[in-house]
């Protein structure tokens, strides 16, 4: 069977798992096109013999949403786990080079040199984002820019003419400087999980992403990540394995744990957990009734947004705190009937449900060289310890709901962040950049826009944090506040105007603050 697609063979074994039952995959590369379903199957294991999938249903050239990109699609299991194999694309999902020659001109471009293996590119590709590097591989910022913003053409082999709308990102790059490009952000996560509960990835290697790597959809139960691995293939010259977040938490339930695993160039988050919230349209007080939209989409929500038995919490948009809590009796698409409505609601109010907060262990961890953040958090009983982090553009950790733009929630309580490493964590010019960890209330953006109150209980102790912009520790909106016995080095590297910068320890509208026994160097 080998260079033979194996999907139908592949799907028939899946088909007939029974409870109980493991499937062997074969041994050495596997070639699939489609994704394999994993439809209602109970205590099922899915184990590999050091496999490697070789996927072939990814196209360079298409700019469409590209859904046959995923690997795995669980659906409505329990209790089923994937282990050991290995994941890679046919095609690049993204190419490097240096800069050979800058413009920054009326008609402002630079031209790249690709790396030898880039050199066949026709500069028909999807090309989607840029991104220029540190010679350490640090995604730097100095040429970040959206498919709208650039244009591509082919000048001769190996040579890419990337035209820029604006000025500075070519003024800001250097004659030598490593630059990547994305191919596309449009495609389907490698792996799937779609309200499925007791769910085990172990052992797994992803070497390309299209988009991300693991997407936790609505409804799915507690799921657990042991030594996954989204790294670069042996021999590329790659500087971003990953297109987007390496694992997607978008509403599940229950219990997360990342453990033993390794992030290592990815284009946006390690892990981000987060529900969706809603606005309210309209508010029923006497027949206990309330009407809500999509805070991001500003569309009814979807079937999975709730269900009876949920509680949802209600906040005041101006402060983020919250106005208080009902039971959902029936859930209809853009109405929820509840047992009662928080007599201060009001339209205009944001609402979350409370079932998508899933507690977090995130531990032994190491994430490298990414161009966002390591973990956000936007949920509820966290603990992350003894994790490595560096070289990450952002914030290393951000507690941070938003209400503002992502809508993407919610706030924080009884975090713990302990006996973790930064080192050149939240290193660029960015107004986001107010610390190596951070909690506040917003995403991107803000600085004291929310109360005390937002967050609640946040312990940060035995952390060593060295060469970040601003202040190493940014806490705001919390009220509960411990920090101790963290080690801080260099910090205030680059003067954002931010008051933060000039504090290794800065906090503001916090309430119930300890500090002791930190030590700093810088």
């Amino acid at each position: 069977m080998e260079n033979k697609d194996m999907t139908e063979y592949l799907q028939s074994l899946i088909d007939r798992a029974a409870e109980g039952d493991t499937v062997q995959l074969p041994a050495g590369t596997v070639y699939v096109s489609r994704p394999l379903v994993v439809r209602d199957k109970k205590n099922v294991k899915i184990c590999g013999q050091d496999t490697h999938f070789l996927h072939t249903g990814y196209d360079m050239t298409n700019r469409e949403v590209q859904a046959d990109t995923a690997l795995f699609v669980l659906e409505g299991c329990t209790g089923v786990t994937l282990e050991n194999f290995s994941v890679d694309y046919v095609g690049f999902v993204s190419i490097a080079g240096t800069v050979l020659e800058t413009n920054a001109g009326e008609n402002p471009y630079f031209v790249m040199r690709l790396y030898p293996e880039f050199e066949e590119m026709t500069g028909e590709e999807y090309y989607r984002t840029t991104m220029s590097f540190d010679s350490d591989g640090a995604p730097n910022y100095h040429c970040s820019l959206w498919e709208n913003e650039f244009s591509v053409e082919k000048i001769g082999k190996g040579l890419l003419k990337v035209s820029c709308r604006n000025a500075a990102a070519a003024e800001r790059l250097s004659i030598g400087e490593a630059v990547n490009i994305r191919l596309s952000l449009k495609g389907a996560a490698v792996i799937l999980n779609m309200a499925s509960a007791d769910t085990l990835f172990k052992d797994i290697t992803i070497y390309q992403t299209v988009c991300g790597s693991f997407l936790i959809g609505m409804r799915s139960g507690s799921v657990t990540f042991d030594h996954v691995v989204i790294t670069f293939k042996e021999g590329t010259r790659q500087l971003m394995s990953s297109n987007a977040d390496a694992i997607h938490i978008a509403g599940m339930t229950g219990k997360l744990t990342v453990r033993n695993s390794v992030f290592d160039g990815l284009g946006d988050d390690a892990v981000n957990v987060h529900s969706r919230a809603g606005i309210l349209t309209s508010v029923d007080v006497a027949n206990k009734t309330v009407h809500f939209v999509d805070g991001w989409s500003k569309e009814p929500t979807d079937s999975t947004w709730a269900q009876a038995g949920d509680t949802v919490e209600f906040y005041d948009p101006k402060t983020f705190l919250p106005k208080g809590t009902a039971v959902v009796a029936c859930y209809t698409g853009d109405t929820l009937l509840l047992d009662a409505v928080p007599e201060t609601a009001a339209e205009g109010d944001v609402v979350a449900n409370l079932a998508y907060l899933p507690s977090v262990h995130i531990a032994d961890c190491i994430v490298t060289r990414n161009r966002a953040r390591a973990f956000l958090i936007q949920t509820r009983n966290v603990v992350i310890e003894n994790c490595q982090m560096n070289r990450i553009s952002l914030p290393a950790i951000i507690v941070a709901p938003d209400i503002q733009r992502w809508f993407e929630v919610g706030p924080a309580q009884n975090v713990v962040i302990r006996n973790n490493t930064m080192q050149k964590c939240a290193f660029i010019s960015d107004p986001a950049n107010m610390g190596a960890i951070v909690v506040k209330a917003s995403h991107d953006a803000g600085y004291a826009d929310y109360p005390a109150g937002v967050h609640r209980d946040i312990l940060i102790e035995g952390n060593t944090i060295d060469d970040t912009a601003n202040s190493a520790i940014f806490v705001s909106a919390t009220s509960g506040l411990t920090v101790r016995h963290n080690r801080i080095g260099s910090f205030g590297t680059v003067k954002n105007h931010l008051p933060s910068g000039e504090h290794a320890v800065f906090c503001v509208n916090c309430t119930e603050v300890k500090t002791e026994n930190n030590t700093c160097e810088g």
